[in-house]
């Protein structure tokens, strides 16, 4: 329970404050899209750029970490796709693109907050590592996943003919 409180809970809390304020309209949405825009172009990239060009990639590299996260990842990925073309009855091409989604963790809006709040500034090395490689391989399997499916429907319809 301590780790509830005094970890996630604190997190979970300003998401819900956001939330209420949209809510109760003690925000517009002008200042929202204005919020979002500062936070998504300018702060949080000045924060990677900054936190990754201060740390030395080599003294976090864990492979057994990533290998461990991105294991995972594709694990979603693997539901979304399956849950999306067989369960929900959706095209590859659409089941690929759920699937992708499913990739992506919010390893920065969630996962820097909530291990600073567990382990401190200093534990954060590890998630920078992660974060480091995280959009070049999901792009990379987002990408493949979706010209394989593309090639593969350009030779069932060459075939056709």
């Amino acid at each position: 329970m301590y780790v509830l409180f005094n970890v996630i809970l604190p997190v979970f809390l300003v998401i819900g404050t956001g939330y209420i304020s949209i809510w109760r309209q003690w925000l517009s949405a002008k200042s929202i899209d204005s919020l979002t825009n500062f936070a998504q172009n300018f702060a949080i990239p000045c924060l990677l750029f900054y936190a990754i060009a201060k740390i030395e990639i080599s003294e976090h590299f864990n492979l057994w970490l990533l290998l461990s996260f991105y294991i995972s990842a594709l694990t979603c990925f693997t539901i979304g796709f399956l849950a999306a073309h067989f369960y929900f009855k959706r095209s590859k091409e659409e089941a690929i693109c759920i699937g992708f989604s499913c990739l992506f963790s919010n390893s920065l809006l969630l996962g820097l907050p909530i291990t600073e709040n567990a382990y401190g500034s200093t534990a954060l090395g590890p998630n920078y590592a992660i974060i480091a490689f995280h959009a070049p391989f999901c792009y990379f399997i987002g990408i493949l996943s979706m010209e394989l499916c593309q090639s593969s429907n350009k030779i069932r319809t060459l075939q056709m003919c």
